[in-house]
């Protein structure tokens, strides 16, 4: 239970954070940029009449570097929202109020890292999702594997944030 109390306090916490917000924006402000440039470039391939196969995988390869950047923000983010958890707290000496309760240093360092294991999870799925959903309403083409490439991401930012 004290876990997920310290959870739930550092996702408050970051949400009292510009990061986060300054990540969020970032994150709205690709998939804007992305929708358009897919609305361009989709436009200028049915310009020139290209048959569905190729329509496929040209936008897939769009697809794809959408996805890298969508990769590279989820390690950023990660690491711009929990590089002074800790160390943060010991600096300014909050860390003392919370340990001086009955609460064992294990559950205080478990319940940062499910608080950011939590808005890791929110992010690559706002993020993977809106990435998918424009290229959907656009192109027509649904994508397989979601939920696989989407659990590496999130493989990838755990990595990163343990």
């Amino acid at each position: 239970m004290t876990i997920l109390i310290i959870a739930q306090l550092t996702i408050q916490e970051t949400q009292r954070r510009r990061i986060l917000w300054l990540g969020l924006l970032m994150a709205i402000s690709f998939l804007a940029v992305f929708g358009i440039g897919l609305h361009y470039i989709v436009a200028e391939l049915d310009a020139i009449d290209m048959d569905r196969e190729n329509m496929e995988i040209a936008t897939g390869l769009l697809l794809s570097a959408g996805l890298y950047v969508v990769n590279f923000l989820i390690i950023m983010m990660t690491v711009l929202t929990s590089v002074t958890a800790i160390s943060g707290e010991i600096d300014s000496h909050t860390i003392d109020t919370i340990l001086t309760k009955p609460v064992r240093r294990w559950e205080v360092v478990l319940g940062k890292w499910l608080g950011f294991v939590g808005l890791l999870i929110v992010y690559v799925a706002l993020l993977s999702g809106g990435l998918m959903l424009v290229f959907y309403l656009r192109t027509g083409f649904t994508i397989s594997n979601v939920l696989a490439g989407s659990s590496m991401m999130i493989l990838q930012g755990l990595a990163v944030l343990s």
